[in-house]
């Protein structure tokens, strides 16, 4: 079993560190790539349960896309009901679909959670 961001344990060998980056239960296939090919700069959010009022207009937020993440500068833009486009300000390694996707206002202040997905639009 294999999960996204992990190095060790890759069967085959490489001269550069290789991660895994895709995995397509479908096809049974795991799919590894560079530490650049890990990261993303926007991915969507499904299944978005704001905790305020359902902003629709793009709203400045932070974002943790797992449990010990630091957490995030993104923009979190509408793109229909459910369905959220995250840009991030600076690229993040390693978001998981299925993840949960936290936000935030402020340190603390949570606004919304959903559940995070990798591809684009």
């Amino acid at each position: 079993m294999f999960t996204i961001g992990q190095h060790k344990g890759l069967p085959g060998g490489s001269p550069r560190p290789m991660y895994v980056v895709v995995i397509d239960p479908e096809l049974s296939c795991v799919f590894v790539g560079t530490h650049e090919e890990l990261t993303s700069e926007e991915f969507v959010v499904d299944n978005l349960n704001w905790l305020i009022d359902e902003p629709f207009e793009p709203i400045d937020v932070t974002i943790k896309i797992r449990h010990a993440h630091p957490g995030a500068e993104p923009t979190v833009s509408r793109v229909e009901a459910n369905r959220h486009l995250v840009r991030l300000h600076e690229p993040q390694r390693a978001v998981t679909p299925g993840q949960a996707a936290v936000f935030y206002e402020g340190p603390a202040w949570l606004v919304g959670d959903g559940s995070a997905a990798r591809q684009q639009l």
